[in-house]
């Protein structure tokens, strides 16, 4: 789009009082948006309209006379994309087109003619019908409508038969509608190179500053160092920012405004302003942005714990998570995936995530949590057959060979081992065994003859779990017995000597 915009500063001093006006125009413009429109009864179609937004020489749009069809569709023009201040006066509209005739045949004075040049207004015609009478030229020739001569470039003070806003000469279905006719005993193309538009009008001193307030404030904290800030002007203008922060966009239009802050680093930002300058150089308010926070730090993740943790099939298992600190938040949430099956051998990883309010992520950490297999020991130990993890096993057997698991002392007094009466193991007893309730009270028994013969401390409770089953290894293997942690045949026997 192409445009030739001048302006004219009047002064006018009277009685020691100064009135400024702004006469300005829109210049000479192109549109960007056409149409053939046979709504006004034509029979004859434009061709390549879209040359008429173009502005070079010798780019025609076409139509074709003959002596049948003699009246043309509309030409309908528009999106100018004019950009009149609110508040202008409207002063004048007008239309250059710029055409010619090329007949097949001896072409007569007066075998073509225009037959509608009128303006629309919301995309409907409008006004006065502003066609002339004279006949088409067969060169390019070009003709001012809206001016006082037809032939002559001008300033335009017509409004074509109606009123003007500056909202409707700026809508984008303003717009110009052009026809012609001919009366012809042969062939005539009709070619026009331009159709341009100039809006006069008139400003007036403008003394009243824009007035801006925020829409949407900087998210805090943020990740994002190139933070959007949106905030709404009742004027369009020049912006100017203030303290830490700048950004490319220079430029407010007429409502709202998003704006994109140049790069920021990390920190806590307090100072940020931003003001519109109007075209009269009126300054609005300043508009403070409310404090926002760059955090560009993820959070760190600690274990609780230890990893790899390891378990037998079975055994309870509890996790001791994880924590996560940061350099802004003072509380963030520790996402935890992953599960341990306590009752199928395998090696289990669980993994820990976090993420900030910034939306910085964690680097992620794992935990491995081994649940080993039981190990079943050959018949010619305790005699009761049964399991015992093979963890356990290998620890005590480690005892045993580094001498540190203690060896049993015969009791003081023979029969006398727990009480008035000696007791009589009868029951075969391992891990979980007390929820048999016969079996609870030999528990007790067997946990009393273990701390008393310094084996263990274990809480007499009458419950089998792996406390009780790791003491009792502790007995079996310094019996030189298979550390199972079974009361079998063998050692039954061995706790009843």
């Amino acid at each position: 789009m192409k445009k030739y915009i001048t302006g004219v500063l009047v002064f006018v001093l009277s009685f020691s009082f100064v009135s400024n006006a702004l006469a300005a125009d829109t210049g000479a413009t192109l549109p960007t948006v056409f149409a053939d429109d046979p709504v006004n009864g034509g029979t004859v179609v434009w061709n390549n309209l879209s040359t008429l937004g173009v502005f070079q020489a010798n780019q025609y749009a076409t139509a074709v006379l003959d002596t049948v069809n003699t009246l043309t569709d509309y030409v309908k023009v528009s999106g100018f994309g004019f950009a009149i201040p609110a508040g202008a006066t409207i002063d004048g509209i007008k239309v250059r087109i710029e055409k010619k005739k090329n007949c097949t045949t001896v072409c007569t004075v007066t075998d073509v003619a225009d037959n509608t040049v009128s303006l629309m207004k919301s995309g409907a015609l409008v006004g006065g019908n502003k066609a002339l009478a004279t006949a088409w030229f067969t060169s390019d020739n070009a003709r001012y409508y809206g001016t006082p001569l037809e032939n002559a470039d001008g300033t335009s003070t017509d409004l074509w038969g109606t009123t003007w806003t500056p909202a409707e000469l700026n809508n984008a279905n303003f717009g110009v509608a052009f026809s012609a006719t001919g009366t012809t005993d042969g062939e005539v193309t009709l070619s026009v190179d331009e159709i341009r538009v100039t809006v006069y009008y008139t400003l007036g001193v403008d003394i009243t500053a824009p007035v801006i307030s925020e829409v949407t404030a900087v998210t805090t904290p943020t990740n994002d160092s190139t933070p959007d800030y949106v905030f709404t002007t009742d004027e369009a203008g020049t912006i100017t920012y203030g303290g830490s922060c700048s950004s490319a966009t220079s430029s407010a239009v007429l409502g709202s405004n998003t704006v994109t802050f140049n790069t920021l680093v990390e920190g806590t930002y307090s100072d940020c302003t931003v003001s519109v300058t109007d075209v009269s150089s009126n300054v609005s308010n300043i508009l403070s942005v409310p404090t926002f926070i760059i955090d560009l730090t993820a959070p760190v993740i600690t274990l609780s714990g230890v990893t790899p943790v390891d378990i037998s099939v079975g055994d309870t298992y509890t996790d001791a998570g994880a924590t996560a600190t940061d350099n802004v938040d003072l509380f963030v949430t520790i996402n935890t995936t992953g599960s341990v099956d306590i009752n199928t051998a395998g090696t289990y990883t669980l993994t820990y995530n976090a993420t900030d309010t910034a939306g910085n992520v964690a680097t992620s950490v794992t935990r491995t949590v081994n649940v080993n297999t039981v190990v079943t020991p050959p018949p010619s130990g305790g005699g009761g057959g049964g399991s015992v993890p093979l963890y356990i096993l290998q620890a005590m057997n480690q005892n045993v060979l580094n001498s540190v698991v203690p060896k049993a002392e015969t009791p003081a007094v023979t029969g006398k081992v727990l009480g008035e009466e000696k007791f009589i193991f009868t029951l075969f007893l391992q891990r979980g065994s007390h929820k048999i309730p016969a079996k609870v009270n030999e528990i007790r028994e067997l946990q009393m003859f273990l701390n008393k013969n310094r084996f263990g401390s274990l809480v007499v409770d009458g419950k089998f779990g792996p406390l009780t089953e790791g003491v009792l290894i502790k007995f079996q293997l310094s019996n030189n017995l298979i550390g199972d942690g079974e009361v079998g045949d063998l050692t039954r026997a061995v706790l009843n000597r």
